[in-house]
């Protein structure tokens, strides 16, 4: 993989909803210290990594091979009493035989702390594994959703009870 860099990237707000945090390219790794933060006070934002959610934006570029290691933090929860949890998306081209998501690290995309749903989280590619992956999409008002839109899955960490999982089927 080339352009390898460690970088925070902090597009949260103190007063309105989170921001986007977009990163994509043919290749896409984030390091054990990688910190992605679009968490916002009244709700959180939006981190694509790899693909836009369910591949629905077509000017967001498929990665082939997506790679998040643990360590890794992506944010996009609502900071404050009130608001909704973000979206975060960790793909890879499900149609391509040879594409690789491999998701592991802490997602958080969780309610405000007195009211507010739980985000939803995608983790997606022809081949998926989520070993090792922390999932929080909790909400007081409702519970958000973990979507696994695997081919082929490996998963061996513990479920958290606080997400609903969705699985694709083709």
């Amino acid at each position: 993989m080339t352009g390898v860099q460690t970088c925070a990237l902090p597009i949260s707000s103190k007063n309105n909803s989170g921001g986007l945090i977009q990163v994509t390219g043919e290749e896409v790794k984030l390091t054990s210290t990688a910190s992605l933060d679009a968490s916002g006070a009244t709700g959180g934002g939006t981190i694509l990594v790899g693909g836009s959610f369910q591949n629905s934006d077509p000017t967001v570029r498929q990665s082939r091979k997506t790679i998040i290691e643990g360590g890794s933090i992506l944010n996009a929860s609502a900071k404050k009493k009130d608001g909704d949890g973000g979206t975060i998306v960790a793909w890879s081209d499900i149609n391509n035989p040879n594409s690789v998501t491999s998701a592991q690290g802490t997602f958080l995309a969780t309610g405000g702390l007195n009211s507010g749903n739980g985000g939803n989280i995608e983790t997606s590619g022809h081949y998926l594994s989520t070993d090792s992956i922390s999932v929080n999409a909790s909400g007081l008002n409702k519970s958000g959703t973990w979507l696994l839109d695997p081919r082929s899955e490996e998963h061996t960490s513990e479920l958290q009870s606080h997400v609903r999982i969705s699985y694709a089927v083709f």
